[in-house]
Protein backbone atom coordinates (compact mmCIF):
# COMPACT_ATOMS: atom_id res chain seq x y z
CA UNK A 1 0.00 0.00 0.00
CA UNK A 2 1.46 3.91 -1.08
CA UNK A 3 2.24 5.48 1.71
CA UNK A 4 0.80 9.34 2.85
CA UNK A 5 2.98 11.44 1.07
CA UNK A 6 2.98 14.88 3.27
CA UNK A 7 5.33 18.43 2.22
CA UNK A 8 6.17 20.58 4.89
CA UNK A 9 5.78 24.29 3.56
CA UNK A 10 8.38 26.07 6.39
CA UNK A 11 11.51 28.47 5.99
CA UNK A 12 12.90 26.19 9.23
CA UNK A 13 15.56 24.93 7.43
CA UNK A 14 16.16 21.96 10.47
CA UNK A 15 12.58 21.40 10.25
CA UNK A 16 13.20 17.44 9.33
CA UNK A 17 15.54 17.19 12.22
CA UNK A 18 12.65 18.14 13.89
CA UNK A 19 10.06 16.02 13.00
CA UNK A 20 12.47 12.83 13.28
CA UNK A 21 12.56 13.75 16.71
CA UNK A 22 8.70 14.37 17.31
CA UNK A 23 8.52 10.25 15.68
CA UNK A 24 10.78 9.21 17.98
CA UNK A 25 8.41 10.05 20.89
CA UNK A 26 5.04 8.33 19.33
CA UNK A 27 5.88 4.85 20.84
CA UNK A 28 4.98 6.92 24.41
CA UNK A 29 1.57 7.94 23.04
CA UNK A 30 0.98 5.32 20.39
CA UNK A 31 -1.97 3.76 21.88
CA UNK A 32 -3.77 7.10 22.19
CA UNK A 33 -4.24 6.84 17.95
CA UNK A 34 -4.93 5.16 14.91
CA UNK A 35 -2.10 5.11 12.65
CA UNK A 36 1.90 4.31 12.80
CA UNK A 37 4.29 7.05 11.61
CA UNK A 38 5.75 4.47 8.99
CA UNK A 39 1.97 5.34 7.01
CA UNK A 40 4.00 8.75 6.36
CA UNK A 41 6.50 9.85 3.83
CA UNK A 42 7.09 13.60 4.14
CA UNK A 43 9.02 16.34 2.11
CA UNK A 44 9.65 19.80 2.73
CA UNK A 45 9.73 22.74 0.35
CA UNK A 46 11.96 25.83 1.98
CA UNK A 47 9.47 28.85 1.79
CA UNK A 48 11.68 31.70 1.89
CA UNK A 49 12.50 30.40 -1.54
CA UNK A 50 10.40 32.84 -4.05
CA UNK A 51 7.79 31.24 -5.59
CA UNK A 52 4.78 31.33 -7.62
CA UNK A 53 1.72 29.91 -5.48
CA UNK A 54 -0.48 28.95 -8.51
CA UNK A 55 2.44 26.99 -10.31
CA UNK A 56 3.79 25.53 -7.17
CA UNK A 57 0.15 24.24 -5.96
CA UNK A 58 0.05 22.75 -10.43
CA UNK A 59 3.03 21.05 -9.60
CA UNK A 60 2.19 19.40 -5.95
CA UNK A 61 -1.67 18.19 -6.83
CA UNK A 62 -0.53 14.91 -8.61
CA UNK A 63 2.29 14.56 -5.88
CA UNK A 64 1.40 15.22 -2.48
CA UNK A 65 -1.63 13.85 -0.52
CA UNK A 66 -1.57 16.90 2.16
CA UNK A 67 0.26 20.00 2.38
CA UNK A 68 1.46 20.95 5.82
CA UNK A 69 1.88 25.09 6.14
CA UNK A 70 4.01 26.72 8.34
CA UNK A 71 1.62 29.91 9.54
CA UNK A 72 5.02 31.96 9.67
CA UNK A 73 6.49 31.15 6.29
CA UNK A 74 8.09 33.92 5.23
CA UNK A 75 11.12 34.50 7.17
CA UNK A 76 9.28 36.97 9.32
CA UNK A 77 7.53 36.12 12.97
CA UNK A 78 5.38 38.79 12.37
CA UNK A 79 4.16 38.09 9.09
CA UNK A 80 1.58 35.51 7.58
CA UNK A 81 1.55 36.69 3.78
CA UNK A 82 3.20 33.41 2.07
CA UNK A 83 0.99 31.33 4.11
CA UNK A 84 -2.40 33.15 3.47
CA UNK A 85 -1.37 33.12 -0.08
CA UNK A 86 -0.72 29.88 -0.55
CA UNK A 87 -3.72 28.59 1.57
CA UNK A 88 -5.81 30.54 -1.09
CA UNK A 89 -4.85 28.71 -4.24
CA UNK A 90 -4.76 24.98 -2.07
CA UNK A 91 -8.31 26.02 -1.49
CA UNK A 92 -9.46 27.04 -4.92
CA UNK A 93 -7.34 23.98 -5.84
CA UNK A 94 -9.16 21.56 -3.45
CA UNK A 95 -6.27 19.86 -2.06
CA UNK A 96 -5.70 18.93 1.54
CA UNK A 97 -3.89 21.10 3.96
CA UNK A 98 -3.82 22.45 7.43
CA UNK A 99 -1.62 25.32 9.47
CA UNK A 100 1.37 24.04 11.76
CA UNK A 101 2.41 26.74 14.35
CA UNK A 102 4.59 27.60 16.71
CA UNK A 103 3.95 30.06 19.94
CA UNK A 104 6.68 32.45 19.37
CA UNK A 105 5.55 35.81 20.69
CA UNK A 106 2.34 35.00 21.31
CA UNK A 107 0.84 35.24 18.03
CA UNK A 108 -1.01 31.77 17.71
CA UNK A 109 -3.88 33.73 18.49
CA UNK A 110 -3.94 36.24 15.53
CA UNK A 111 -2.64 32.77 13.10
CA UNK A 112 -5.98 31.05 14.09
CA UNK A 113 -8.15 34.44 13.37
CA UNK A 114 -6.33 34.71 9.69
CA UNK A 115 -6.74 30.89 9.08
CA UNK A 116 -10.26 30.67 10.51
CA UNK A 117 -11.32 27.94 7.41
CA UNK A 118 -8.04 26.03 8.44
CA UNK A 119 -7.35 23.53 10.78
CA UNK A 120 -4.33 24.63 12.63
CA UNK A 121 -1.85 22.35 14.88
CA UNK A 122 0.65 23.61 17.27
CA UNK A 123 4.56 22.57 16.59
CA UNK A 124 5.03 20.48 19.53
CA UNK A 125 4.22 16.90 20.12
CA UNK A 126 3.35 16.78 24.08
CA UNK A 127 -0.40 16.92 24.77
CA UNK A 128 -2.33 20.62 24.28
CA UNK A 129 -4.17 21.76 27.17
CA UNK A 130 -7.90 22.07 26.75
CA UNK A 131 -7.13 25.57 28.05
CA UNK A 132 -4.93 25.87 25.12
CA UNK A 133 -7.31 24.55 22.44
CA UNK A 134 -10.16 26.60 23.77
CA UNK A 135 -8.66 30.11 24.12
CA UNK A 136 -6.43 30.01 21.09
CA UNK A 137 -8.48 27.38 19.05
CA UNK A 138 -5.70 24.72 18.50
CA UNK A 139 -6.65 21.93 16.51
CA UNK A 140 -4.03 19.53 18.65
CA UNK A 141 -0.68 18.95 18.54
CA UNK A 142 1.94 17.21 15.69
CA UNK A 143 0.69 13.34 16.80
CA UNK A 144 -3.53 14.73 16.32
CA UNK A 145 -2.39 16.53 13.13
CA UNK A 146 -1.44 13.11 11.87
CA UNK A 147 -4.71 11.66 12.88
CA UNK A 148 -6.41 13.92 10.80
CA UNK A 149 -4.42 13.59 7.74
CA UNK A 150 -4.82 10.00 7.98
CA UNK A 151 -8.41 10.20 8.52
CA UNK A 152 -8.92 13.46 5.88
CA UNK A 153 -11.02 12.65 2.59
CA UNK A 154 -8.41 11.59 0.51
CA UNK A 155 -7.72 8.78 2.22
CA UNK A 156 -11.12 6.84 0.14
CA UNK A 157 -8.59 7.02 -2.66
CA UNK A 158 -6.38 3.93 -1.15
CA UNK A 159 -9.85 1.86 -2.22
CA UNK A 160 -8.40 1.81 -6.18
CA UNK A 161 -5.60 0.00 -5.24
CA UNK A 162 -7.52 -2.97 -4.16
CA UNK A 163 -9.44 -2.75 -7.94
CA UNK A 164 -7.74 -4.84 -10.68
CA UNK A 165 -9.58 -3.28 -13.93
CA UNK A 166 -8.35 -0.05 -15.12
CA UNK A 167 -12.41 0.94 -16.38
CA UNK A 168 -12.71 0.29 -12.28
CA UNK A 169 -9.89 2.12 -11.12
CA UNK A 170 -10.90 5.05 -13.63
CA UNK A 171 -14.74 4.83 -12.37
CA UNK A 172 -13.89 5.00 -8.40
CA UNK A 173 -11.20 7.45 -9.25
CA UNK A 174 -13.95 9.62 -10.99
CA UNK A 175 -16.64 9.45 -8.56
CA UNK A 176 -14.38 9.86 -5.55
CA UNK A 177 -13.25 13.37 -6.63
CA UNK A 178 -16.78 13.95 -6.63
CA UNK A 179 -17.37 12.86 -3.96
CA UNK A 180 -14.59 14.62 -2.11
CA UNK A 181 -15.75 17.83 -3.92
CA UNK A 182 -19.10 17.53 -2.39
CA UNK A 183 -18.04 17.12 1.00
CA UNK A 184 -15.53 20.01 0.92
CA UNK A 185 -18.12 22.45 -1.49
CA UNK A 186 -21.75 20.90 -0.93
CA UNK A 187 -22.90 24.86 -0.97
CA UNK A 188 -21.83 25.27 -4.22
CA UNK A 189 -22.59 22.26 -6.18
CA UNK A 190 -24.76 22.39 -8.89
CA UNK A 191 -27.96 20.12 -10.11
CA UNK A 192 -25.66 18.87 -12.59
CA UNK A 193 -22.95 18.01 -10.27
CA UNK A 194 -25.87 16.21 -7.77
CA UNK A 195 -27.21 14.07 -10.68
CA UNK A 196 -24.15 12.75 -11.93
CA UNK A 197 -22.77 12.00 -8.74
CA UNK A 198 -25.87 10.62 -7.69
CA UNK A 199 -26.11 7.80 -11.47
CA UNK A 200 -22.32 7.31 -10.84
CA UNK A 201 -22.94 5.48 -7.50
CA UNK A 202 -25.01 2.33 -8.69
CA UNK A 203 -21.71 1.76 -11.02
CA UNK A 204 -19.82 2.31 -8.13
CA UNK A 205 -21.88 -0.64 -5.96
CA UNK A 206 -21.34 -2.73 -8.74
CA UNK A 207 -17.52 -2.50 -8.06
CA UNK A 208 -17.48 -2.45 -4.54
CA UNK A 209 -19.35 -6.43 -4.29
CA UNK A 210 -17.42 -7.71 -7.18
CA UNK A 211 -14.14 -6.18 -4.95
CA UNK A 212 -15.22 -7.75 -1.74
CA UNK A 213 -16.36 -11.18 -3.60
CA UNK A 214 -12.83 -11.15 -5.11
CA UNK A 215 -11.44 -10.78 -1.46
CA UNK A 216 -12.80 -13.76 -0.21
CA UNK A 217 -15.35 -11.64 2.11
CA UNK A 218 -18.48 -12.29 -0.04
CA UNK A 219 -18.56 -16.46 -1.51
CA UNK A 220 -17.53 -16.40 -5.24
CA UNK A 221 -20.76 -17.93 -6.28
CA UNK A 222 -23.14 -17.17 -9.05
CA UNK A 223 -25.74 -16.50 -5.99
CA UNK A 224 -24.11 -13.02 -5.52
CA UNK A 225 -22.38 -12.41 -8.54
CA UNK A 226 -24.54 -9.62 -10.18
CA UNK A 227 -26.80 -10.49 -7.37
CA UNK A 228 -26.87 -7.01 -5.29
CA UNK A 229 -29.71 -7.87 -3.05
CA UNK A 230 -28.10 -11.12 -2.04
CA UNK A 231 -25.05 -9.41 -1.03
CA UNK A 232 -26.56 -6.95 1.00
CA UNK A 233 -28.69 -9.86 2.85
CA UNK A 234 -25.33 -11.89 3.02
CA UNK A 235 -23.23 -8.33 4.78
CA UNK A 236 -26.22 -7.55 6.89
CA UNK A 237 -27.11 -11.04 8.22
CA UNK A 238 -26.41 -13.88 6.61
CA UNK A 239 -27.67 -15.98 9.32
CA UNK A 240 -31.23 -14.55 9.00
CA UNK A 241 -33.99 -16.32 7.27
CA UNK A 242 -34.48 -13.77 4.54
CA UNK A 243 -30.92 -15.11 3.32
CA UNK A 244 -30.81 -18.77 4.57
CA UNK A 245 -34.40 -19.34 2.50
CA UNK A 246 -32.90 -18.39 -1.54
CA UNK A 247 -29.82 -19.49 -0.64
CA UNK A 248 -31.43 -22.91 0.39
CA UNK A 249 -33.18 -22.89 -3.21
CA UNK A 250 -30.12 -21.97 -5.10
CA UNK A 251 -28.05 -24.70 -3.36
CA UNK A 252 -30.88 -27.79 -4.14
CA UNK A 253 -31.93 -25.95 -7.51
CA UNK A 254 -27.73 -26.14 -8.15
CA UNK A 255 -27.18 -29.99 -6.16
CA UNK A 256 -24.38 -27.60 -4.22
CA UNK A 257 -23.83 -29.36 -0.60
CA UNK A 258 -21.91 -26.31 0.38
CA UNK A 259 -20.49 -22.90 -0.29
CA UNK A 260 -17.83 -21.23 1.55
CA UNK A 261 -15.49 -18.18 1.69
CA UNK A 262 -12.78 -16.97 4.36
CA UNK A 263 -15.48 -14.90 6.46
CA UNK A 264 -18.32 -18.03 6.24
CA UNK A 265 -18.85 -21.65 5.45
CA UNK A 266 -22.59 -22.84 4.07
CA UNK A 267 -23.64 -26.77 4.32
CA UNK A 268 -26.59 -27.94 2.75
CA UNK A 269 -28.30 -30.46 4.97
CA UNK A 270 -31.04 -31.86 3.77
CA UNK A 271 -33.24 -29.02 1.77
CA UNK A 272 -32.30 -26.41 5.08
CA UNK A 273 -28.36 -24.67 5.24
CA UNK A 274 -26.68 -24.21 8.20
CA UNK A 275 -24.21 -21.02 8.44
CA UNK A 276 -20.73 -20.80 10.05
CA UNK A 277 -19.72 -17.39 11.03
CA UNK A 278 -16.10 -16.95 10.78
CA UNK A 279 -15.89 -13.66 10.51
CA UNK A 280 -15.00 -12.73 14.05
CA UNK A 281 -11.26 -14.43 14.07
CA UNK A 282 -10.59 -12.08 10.86
CA UNK A 283 -12.22 -8.63 12.14
CA UNK A 284 -10.77 -9.07 15.91
CA UNK A 285 -7.87 -6.48 15.39
CA UNK A 286 -9.94 -4.02 12.81
CA UNK A 287 -11.90 -2.59 15.98
CA UNK A 288 -15.18 -1.93 13.22
CA UNK A 289 -17.04 -5.01 14.93
CA UNK A 290 -17.30 -8.61 16.03
CA UNK A 291 -19.07 -9.64 12.84
CA UNK A 292 -20.09 -8.40 9.05
CA UNK A 293 -23.18 -7.56 10.31
CA UNK A 294 -22.17 -5.37 13.20
CA UNK A 295 -19.54 -3.63 10.76
CA UNK A 296 -22.50 -1.85 9.64
CA UNK A 297 -21.47 -2.25 5.72
CA UNK A 298 -23.87 -4.28 4.75
CA UNK A 299 -26.86 -1.83 6.24
CA UNK A 300 -24.63 1.53 4.34
CA UNK A 301 -24.73 -0.42 0.92
CA UNK A 302 -28.43 -1.45 1.13
CA UNK A 303 -29.13 2.23 1.76
CA UNK A 304 -27.38 3.70 -0.99
CA UNK A 305 -28.98 0.77 -3.38
CA UNK A 306 -32.30 1.63 -2.80
CA UNK A 307 -31.33 5.24 -2.83
CA UNK A 308 -30.45 4.57 -6.80
CA UNK A 309 -32.65 2.11 -7.64
CA UNK A 310 -34.19 1.66 -10.74
CA UNK A 311 -38.15 1.93 -8.73
CA UNK A 312 -36.57 4.97 -7.08
CA UNK A 313 -35.87 7.09 -10.36
CA UNK A 314 -39.30 6.27 -12.05
CA UNK A 315 -41.08 7.09 -9.03
CA UNK A 316 -40.03 10.91 -10.17
CA UNK A 317 -39.22 11.50 -6.81
CA UNK A 318 -38.19 15.27 -6.56
CA UNK A 319 -34.00 14.25 -4.49
CA UNK A 320 -33.22 17.54 -1.91
CA UNK A 321 -29.89 18.96 -1.46
CA UNK A 322 -30.61 17.01 1.72
CA UNK A 323 -31.31 14.25 -0.20
CA UNK A 324 -27.69 14.34 -1.73
CA UNK A 325 -26.28 15.19 1.33
CA UNK A 326 -27.46 11.69 2.92
CA UNK A 327 -26.02 10.34 0.43
CA UNK A 328 -22.60 11.85 0.35
CA UNK A 329 -22.68 11.22 4.10
CA UNK A 330 -23.70 7.27 3.52
CA UNK A 331 -20.61 7.05 1.03
CA UNK A 332 -18.48 8.52 3.66
CA UNK A 333 -18.74 6.09 6.39
CA UNK A 334 -19.39 2.92 3.80
CA UNK A 335 -15.50 3.88 2.39
CA UNK A 336 -13.99 4.34 5.92
CA UNK A 337 -15.40 0.84 7.00
CA UNK A 338 -14.66 -0.89 3.39
CA UNK A 339 -10.85 0.49 4.06
CA UNK A 340 -10.27 -1.02 7.11
CA UNK A 341 -11.82 -3.89 6.58
CA UNK A 342 -10.01 -4.56 3.29
CA UNK A 343 -6.39 -3.91 5.24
Amino acid sequence: MSKIRCLFFDDNTSLNKTIMSYNAEFGDVKNQYDFSIEEFEFDYFNSKNQFNAPQLVEEWKGEYDFIIVDARSSGDDQYTSHAETLVQVLESFNIRHCIFTSDIKNLEISCVRKFKDSFVYKKEFKNISDKQKEELSFDGNYFDMLQHIKDSQFRFFEIVDYLVTNDDKESMNEFLKKQQFLEDNFSLAHDEDLHSYSLKAREILESIYLLLIRKGIIPNNAFFKGKSTNCNLYLTDFKSLNFLIPLSKHMVTNNLNEIDCIYSYFKLIGSKVSPTDFSKNKLIKKEIGESLSSTGIGNLLTFIYQFNSKDHHKTHINMTLNDYKSLVFTFNALFRRLIILLK
